[in-house]
């Protein structure tokens, strides 16, 4: 799920967000016929200040079997919060479409701050505004999901780079200090520059009584 801790985004992180909210039309419950509960998936549009760099912008994600993607990222809303939404986007929605390109819902931009609610982060649908920010194709073309999709994977993309780069750092820091050693000029040792010339041999020292034995600098005398 998103990261929203102020350590992050600085204080207000919170704070009129603008959001897209995704309403699938059989994501309901019903009472006596009538819609009691939307099920609604809330995300943080790529747009927003707080998006970039975040690998998952959605506000809910939880472990779900009966999910394809193993996750549900649904949070309960009541209809008159669902209502409330509506009247906040005004004309910022769009159809939301399947692979059959059959429409299954709407897609709604709206501004509001956020609520923890147990588990899940919420919309505080008290405070809901428009929002500047549409959901609509982008100049691209790219519809709202996809906006949302390259978002996060261009995200992933930049911290797997980050891990790698310190490796690649120290590889080309090495390759340098090779490169460089290898330019410069051989030198001769001293030793080659400067024959050592032989060394007269130095008087043997004078033996003064049979009884003398050997220094602690010197072989025994036989």
């Amino acid at each position: 799920m998103a990261d929203l801790r102020k350590e992050t985004h600085g204080a207000g992180a919170m704070k009129d967000v603008n959001l897209v909210v995704i309403a699938y039309d059989n994501r309901v419950a019903k009472k006596d016929g009538e819609v009691t509960t939307h099920y609604l998936d809330a995300r943080i549009h790529p747009g927003d200040r707080r998006a970039p760099g975040q690998t998952a912008l959605q506000l809910v994600s939880k472990k779900d079997e009966k999910s394809p993607s193993g996750y549900n990222n649904s949070a309960r809303y009541s209809a008159g919060q669902f209502e409330a939404i509506k009247e906040a986007a005004g004309d910022n929605v769009v159809d939301l479409t399947n692979t059959a390109n059959e429409v299954v819902g709407k897609i709604y931009g709206v501004k509001a701050d956020l609520l923890i609610s147990g588990s899940e982060v919420i919309a505080n649908t008290k405070t809901l505004t428009a929002t500047e920010l549409s959901v609509g194709p982008d100049a691209q073309g790219r519809d709202i999901r996809k906006q949302i999709f390259d978002s996060m994977a261009e995200a992933k993309a930049a911290r797997e780079a980050a891990k790698t780069a310190p490796a690649a750092d120290v590889v080309a820091e090495a390759e340098a200090v090779v490169e460089e050693a290898a330019a410069k000029p051989a030198t001769k040792s001293r030793a080659a520059a400067k024959p050592r010339t032989a060394s007269k041999p130095k008087p043997k020292p004078e033996l003064v009584g049979a009884t003398t034995g050997a220094s602690a600098d010197e072989p025994e005398l036989g």
